[in-house]
């Protein structure tokens, strides 16, 4: 049964996500790359968001990505920095907000 990230390994993501040497492009690639096979809690999956610029496409499809990985989407507000990131994901969604990722395996 796979189980959310620890610390080290989040820290690691973090620090690889957050290359000064990558575009935002980039990094939401490699995020992408990266996740695959990962579980984050909605607060480890704001901090993951805290490495892409606020207001910007790359940062609003990282929540998308990462939303699926999340075990608590019922936190999903903790993921955005703001009400309005957070409504406007929620709209993205659509009913594909209410998906729960109760079958980590």
């Amino acid at each position: 049964v796979a189980s959310v990230l620890d610390m080290e390994d989040l820290l690691n993501l973090r620090n690889a996500v957050s290359s000064l040497r990558l575009s935002e492009f980039e990094r939401l690639q490699l995020l992408a790359l990266c996740i695959c096979g990962a579980f984050f809690t909605a607060v480890q999956a704001g901090q993951m968001l805290t490495n892409f610029a606020i207001n910007t496409a790359e940062r609003f499809e990282a929540a998308v990505c990462l939303f699926f990985r999340v075990v608590d989407s019922h936190n999903s507000r903790q993921m955005c920095s703001t009400d309005s990131e957070h409504r406007q994901l929620m709209s993205a969604l659509g009913e594909y907000s209410n998906c729960i990722c109760d079958n980590m395996t």
